[in-house]
């Protein structure tokens, strides 16, 4: 796991898959370099319910600290696993979709819809 070091925030990068089969081991890691006050999401290629109870855990445990932890930079399979869980809203974390990829997801809140004819 990368740990940057920006504009005082700590910001962890997670990558690859995020799946039972790593999830304890992932659990360690983000245990070695905690605190952190962001975790990108962009490198992860795959990721199941257990990587999304890891997610759930880690901003519970912030939250417990009296910090935040933000999720950024969401990639597709993280993004597949918000929309077919419905735990965006949970997380509370913005979403940054591009507009070319917004109807291959079900995220109807926060996106401008666009009368017909425009």
């Amino acid at each position: 796991m990368v740990v940057l070091q920006q504009d005082g925030q700590r910001i962890a990068e997670l990558s690859g898959e995020v799946t039972v089969d790593r999830a304890a081991s992932l659990r360690s890691e983000l245990l070695g370099v905690w605190p952190i006050d962001e975790l990108r999401l962009n490198g992860v290629s795959r990721i199941d319910l257990a990587g999304l109870q890891l997610l759930a855990a880690a901003k519970k445990m912030a939250k417990s600290e009296g910090r935040r932890l933000v999720f950024s930079a969401h990639s597709d399979a993280v993004l597949r696993i918000l929309d077919l869980t419905g735990a965006t809203a949970a997380f509370g974390d913005p979403l940054r979709i591009p507009a070319a990829r917004r109807n291959d997801y079900g995220f109807g809140y926060g996106v401008r819809a666009r009368k017909k004819g425009q």
